[in-house]
């Protein structure tokens, strides 16, 4: 029985409660399994150790889950989760289809120049991730090779999770991220859905490659899971909790146990589910931040790794959105986040003065995370209070103006006194650092990497 949910800093569930909630997912896959249509996988996975059927599931004992913790928890090729230095980091937007004009605000499909923009952009803040945009420019075919060509051209660690939905676009994106120079992955495969199912179209693309030369290697495997509570999970905390956990776990070992070269990632989401509206909370209501909360907690206790924080920048569209994404964000980031992943605005929207707003909010929120510097001491105090005892006012002091510097003006936020002018100085430092962008994918690479592309066109495009 759990106790009453009281939140607290650290989430909310015991020790013992998360332990419970280990257990109830180990029990999800001994007990009911995971469902796979595909009579081919299904008789290859029963033959297998710790593997059991029962009609169209695979149940997965308790010694075999509880073998492949440890590796998880070493080889989680999971871009949500914080890097392994903890270091604080930007993260991509996830491959919007549509791009917001820096100069005049209009919304259009996005182009090659947007994506060219958004990742040297991206590069010299530093962030790592997906695509940043889907180009809907050129052939249908190539748009997603189109996506990770430019991602690649311009960026070190931009690209690489775009979904391989298809073996012969799979294998150019993979050999186009090798002749890169790039480490994996060079694209993934989200296989969980809720609840308790794993994708069986993608699950065979693996499976009929498990013994030959061929298999996609370098492609990361798994989920990715997110059950919403009220809609495709159990609206419960705990037993919403137990079920991505169960389906995340599913997810990385199924593949691995179909082939031990493929790559894996491991994790869930799910956000809480207005069964009113139909629609997902956004993340500045206290149930939904109770719910990141303990997410958190689960995924620290079960995979060893902290979740990052997701911003929902409708900064350009909605000046109100900035102060709540700031509000949710420094929540996330007392709770341990560190990787923050700057999202796409409604309607698939993205724009880049968005991605410069959340890097100068991403700076405020370490400064005050990290700590600030303190100096106290009794003949300070009197120093600092006796200029002011005359006038009765502090606000011209150099003390004042050096606080003022020291711990509330970051570079560009609360430093107009219009949303315009705000956009403005956005733009201003946009410009600034795609000046300073120095990347370019060495000569020999680029060839090598264009001769893929053309290899791609000619057998994807009809």
């Amino acid at each position: 029985m759990f106790h009453k949910l009281q939140f607290r800093m650290d989430g909310g569930f015991t020790e013992a409660e998360l332990q419970g909630i280990k257990e109830d997912a180990l029990g999800l896959l001994s007990d009911v399994g995971v469902r796979i249509d595909h009579e081919g996988i299904l008789k290859f996975l029963e033959a297998q150790r710790g593997l059991t059927r029962s009609g169209n599931r695979i149940r997965l004992s308790r010694d075999l889950v509880e073998e492949w913790l440890p590796v998880i928890r070493q080889k989680n090729y999971e871009y949500s989760y914080n890097r392994s230095d903890d270091a604080w980091r930007l993260v991509t937007p996830y491959m919007a289809a549509q791009f917001r004009d820096p100069a005049g605000g209009a919304v259009r499909p996005a182009t090659t120049e947007d994506q060219r923009l958004c990742v040297k952009l991206g590069e010299v803040l530093g962030m790592y991730g997906p695509e940043p945009l889907h180009v809907q420019e050129g052939p249908v075919e190539i748009r997603q090779l189109l996506s990770f060509k430019i991602a690649l051209e311009h960026s070190r660690e931009i690209g690489g999770w775009a979904p391989a939905m298809n073996p012969v676009e799979t294998r150019f994106m993979i050999e186009m991220g090798q002749a890169a120079g790039r480490k994996p992955p060079y694209g993934c495969m989200e296989i969980p859905i809720s609840p308790l199912r794993l994708n069986a179209e993608l699950l065979a693309m693996l499976f009929e490659r498990r013994e030959r030369q061929d298999q996609l290697i370098g492609i990361v495997v798994g989920g990715g899971a997110a059950p919403m509570p009220g809609a495709t999970a159990p609206l419960s905390f705990p037993a919403c909790l137990s079920q991505g956990l169960a389906e995340a776990l599913a997810a990385y070992i199924i593949p691995q146990v179909i082939d031990r070269r493929l790559l894996g990632y491991c994790s869930f989401g799910g956000f809480l589910f207005n069964l009113r509206t139909m629609d997902t909370f956004h993340p500045y209501f206290p149930e939904s931040l109770m719910y990141g909360a303990m997410l958190r907690q689960v995924l620290q206790y079960t995979l060893g790794r902290k979740f990052g924080h997701w911003f929902k920048p409708d900064f350009y569209a909605n000046p109100g959105k900035l102060y709540q994404v700031g509000f949710a964000g420094a929540t996330d980031a007392l709770l341990g986040a560190r990787s923050i992943h700057v999202g796409a605005e409604k309607g698939d929207v993205l724009s880049p003065l968005n991605m410069v707003i959340a890097a100068d909010l991403l700076r405020h929120m370490r400064k005050y995370v990290e700590g600030l510097p303190l100096v106290h001491s009794a003949t300070l105090t009197r120093e600092l209070i006796e200029p002011g005892l005359e006038s009765g006012m502090y606000t011209d002091l150099e003390s004042t103006l050096n606080y003022r510097e020291l711990y509330v003006n970051p570079r560009l936020l609360f430093q107009h006194d219009s949303h315009e002018a705000l956009m403005a100085a956005a733009r201003e430092e946009m410009n600034r650092l795609l000046a300073l962008h120095d990347f370019a994918l060495p000569r020999e690479a680029q060839a090598e990497m264009e001769k893929v592309f053309a290899s791609a066109q000619k057998a994807l495009v009809r």
